[in-house]
């Protein structure tokens, strides 16, 4: 009961639009009107600034924290720590605020990865920063950095939940950013777009 009521939670908390109201506060609208019309850090600071975006940035990623804190708190399982992280990306991902539209989830996965796998998750950032000084491209550092958050889990010995929990987040990332590889294929994507 406790895990499937913090799972709930989390898909709340997940589900809180954090780049919509950012961007309001910054004469935005509707972000989604805007650039790739992603709720997302890259695209709030793509149109809004990097200062919005970074705002959006933090606020998407503590969602991912916050849920899993609680959990870690109450003693529970690796496996329903991964459900628990799993559900808090989902409510990005699929807002109910929304309508069940959101994110790409990177950054509130990254806060799960915090969490579950802090020296994982640091190495995958630094893994995202390389990736968007060679490529110029935000979508294309989060696919490398998601992609090889799963590897970096294993080899620093994380439970195999974790692992697992890793690499459906990075299948349903690269899922939600199709457009943004059919984009790249065609060379119509913008650099530092529409990522998050």
């Amino acid at each position: 009961m406790t895990t499937s009521l913090l799972m709930l939670l989390a898909f709340a908390f997940g589900s809180f639009p954090s780049g919509l109201l950012v961007a309001r506060r910054f004469q935005f609208d509707d972000i989604r009107e805007y650039g790739s019309g992603n709720i997302g850090a890259s695209n709030v600071a793509y149109i809004a600034g990097y200062r919005a975006g970074v705002i959006v940035g933090i606020l998407d990623v503590v969602k991912g924290i916050i849920p899993l804190l609680i959990a870690i708190a109450l003693g529970l399982p690796h496996l329903d720590l991964a459900l628990i992280g799993l559900s808090a990306v989902l409510g990005h991902d699929f807002s109910i605020a929304l309508r069940f539209r959101g994110g790409k989830g990177v950054a509130t996965t990254f806060g799960v990865a915090l969490v579950l796998a802090p020296f994982a998750a640091g190495v995958a950032a630094f893994a995202w920063i390389v990736s968007i000084l060679i490529s110029k491209f935000a979508s294309v550092a989060s696919l490398v950095a998601l992609g090889l958050l799963p590897a970096f889990m294993a080899v620093t010995g994380r439970p195999v939940e974790y692992v697992m929990l890793a690499l459906g987040l990075f299948l349903l990332s690269a899922a939600k950013h199709h457009e943004n590889i059919d984009n790249l294929r065609r060379d119509e994507t913008r650099s530092l777009e529409r990522s998050f």
